[in-house]
């Protein structure tokens, strides 16, 4: 196989507050494993830089996670820690890309875990030197009732969709390789206190004259909500993404904003229902489950309207 070009992966800490620590030790183990795998061909030894705050999630902390279920990753991997006080998720994934002393950087997050073939697939598209992102495939873990909802009406997809044309949120975050020089010319634009700015990105990217790729083998396993009141409120936290968009697409006046709200609610709420009820076999969510299921899918996108109209009323 052919060699692979020098890279940082920038992992950022602050999801790994938010879920069960085994997503975040599984995070580590499988990090590990997929670079023990590719150690012979990389160009130089990678960079994993460790990103956190301080204040929610110590050094120390993160240093027993790793001698505990990645105690190889410093054979394979340059391994840093960088505390940043203060830095919220976007502000540690930007402050990862500006400090990466690569071309290439990836980013992932505390609570995925990488499937084997993962850097592979997601680094393969750079050898067009015309590709700036290349954008991998997320799934979420499942294993009860809130996670079974969570894999089938939130925003990401089913393994078995991975080839197909995806519906909406072509790049996620946790999941991305991109140049670090075009990045720093054209930086994302986060909303202030949310979570996504990958679409906005994107757009960027082809108004610019520029290719991203997608790599639909270059897969993450995403941790599930910790419960079903989790999900719902990531609902509420969306509504600020929302809400940017929004203004983005729309412009700031408040009834227009509002519509908008309304009509991103309808559209989504109903691809949730649908695809409970129609792909819930392959996420083994029983039959008796369902209200439960669709009451749950349901809140998750009300809340996220909630917070929409709540943004365009006082904003």
């Amino acid at each position: 196989m052919s060699a692979l070009p020098p890279i940082t992966i920038a992992v950022e800490w602050d999801n790994a507050t938010d879920v069960e620590p085994r997503w975040v030790e599984r995070h580590l183990n499988a990090l590990q494993g997929e670079l023990l795998r590719c150690h012979a061909r990389f160009a130089a030894l990678p960079i994993v830089a460790m990103l956190h705050d301080p204040e929610r999630v110590s050094e120390h902390s993160i240093r027993a996670r790793i001698a505990q279920h990645a105690p190889k990753l410093a054979d394979v991997a340059r391994v840093e820690l960088r505390a940043l006080p203060g830095a919220d998720y976007c502000g540690l994934k930007t402050a990862g890309i500006a400090a990466a002393e690569t071309e290439l950087v990836v980013l992932v997050d505390s609570d995925t875990a990488p499937q084997p073939g993962w850097l592979d697939a997601l680094l393969a598209p750079f050898a067009d030197p015309e590709v700036v992102a290349v954008a991998g495939f997320t799934t979420i873990a499942f294993h009860d009732l809130a996670s079974r909802v969570c894999a089938l009406a939130w925003v990401y997809h089913l393994p078995s969709e991975a080839g197909a044309p995806l519906w909406k949120n072509a790049m996620h975050t946790n999941n991305l390789a991109l140049r670090r020089d075009y990045f720093r010319a054209h930086p994302w634009r986060w909303p202030h206190g949310g979570k996504k700015g990958g679409a906005q990105f994107l757009r960027d990217v082809e108004a610019n004259g520029k290719r991203w790729v997608r790599a639909p083998n270059a897969r993450l396993l995403h941790a599930p909500h910790r419960s079903a009141f989790q999900f719902a409120l990531r609902g509420w936290t969306a509504g600020v993404d929302q809400d940017w968009s929004a203004r983005k697409k729309v412009g700031d006046a408040r009834a227009a904003r509002a519509a908008y709200a309304l009509r991103h609610f309808a559209r989504n709420a109903r691809r949730a229902l649908a695809r409970v009820v129609t792909k819930r076999r392959e996420v083994g969510l029983p039959a008796w489950q369902l209200p439960a299921a669709l009451g749950l899918a349901l809140a998750h996108w009300s809340a996220t309207l909630a917070r929409q109209l709540a943004c365009a009323v006082r904003r």
